[in-house]
């Protein structure tokens, strides 16, 4: 029979477990990636928690933060005003900031799904004959010496402005062409994915393991085989720790070793089977919360 040390103290107005997750993009909506620190703050209650509310950006621009003090009197409740900054890693320079106010329904769920936008990104003009557009950039350097171009076959149009900047050429298709239709294309076929840890339990300081299969009954064996599946153990102080393995012929997966659960507080354990040109990328993510005793998974 199982034996808890510890249990949450959730109520219609307050919590002592309260997990922010997350995703950080730019204002054109792409995803930022990883090399990003997420700092997570409630404004009531700045310290006291048992573990820093801080993370890293994952290569799919989530992130995981939690506000976990089951051993001492710090509560997040409705009406909480919760600070997220993200920083960039490479130069230390805050490129986002939001505030998030917690409502009924998140403390019922112990957890809220927020959306941080970056400012913009650089961007470049481009001149125009009908006028001057601008398009983001991250990094453009144009190119300071004119470009040659071959000789052009028929039903080929050639632009180019009066400085010889570099020319683009643009096919033009013949109106009684049929025979250049257009086909079309599907993309990548999407797939669930299962994912078990195992002990049910574990205590801290014990083994954690970790199996799971990519289920896609219209993609041949053979397909699923040998594609790489990427396991992050995110501890409760935002450490990260990766794993690289890949899947067998029935797409099935899983850890080379068990995992030490070394840290006391919430786990985010994230997994990815990275996919190709038939079968799309899949993710899935569970919680683990650690306590001094034993653990139990929240999700």
């Amino acid at each position: 029979m199982a034996f808890t040390l510890f249990s949450s103290i959730v109520t219609g107005q307050e919590t002592d477990v309260f997990t922010i997750k997350g995703v950080v993009k730019h204002e054109d909506g792409v995803i930022v990636g990883g090399g990003y620190s997420v700092v997570t703050e409630n404004k009531r209650v700045t310290s006291g928690w048992l573990t820093d509310p801080k993370s890293e950006t994952r290569s799919d621009g989530s992130f995981t933060t939690s506000f976990f003090d089951i051993f001492g009197s710090n509560r997040t409740k409705v009406g909480d005003q919760i600070i997220i900054t993200v920083t960039e890693d490479a130069t230390n320079k805050i490129k986002g900031q939001k505030t998030y106010t917690v409502t009924t329904a998140d403390i019922e769920a112990l957890e809220a799904s927020i959306e941080v936008i970056l400012s913009k990104k650089d961007t470049i003009t481009v001149t125009v004959d009908d006028g001057t557009a601008t398009t983001d950039q991250t990094s453009v350097t144009p190119p300071k010496t004119p470009v040659k171009l071959s000789p052009q076959p028929e039903n080929t149009s050639v632009l180019a402005d009066e400085q010889s900047q570099p020319k683009v050429a643009v096919s033009e298709k013949p109106e009684d062409d049929t025979a250049n239709t257009d086909k079309a294309v599907f993309g990548p076929i999407e797939s669930d994915l299962s994912v078990i840890l195992s002990p049910s339990e574990v205590a801290f300081g014990q083994l954690l393991d970790l199996t799971g299969e990519l289920v896609n009954s219209t993609v041949e064996a053979k397909k699923r085989q040998g594609l790489p599946v990427i396991i992050t153990f995110t501890s409760p102080g935002g450490q990260l720790k990766k794993f690289e393995v890949k899947t067998t012929a029935e797409g099935r997966f899983g850890l080379v070793m068990p995992y030490q659960m070394n840290a006391v507080g919430i786990w985010s354990i994230g997994v990815e089977v990275v996919g190709n040109d038939e079968i799309s990328s899949v993710q899935h993510e569970k919680q683990v919360l650690v306590g001094k005793g034993q653990a139990k998974f929240l999700l």
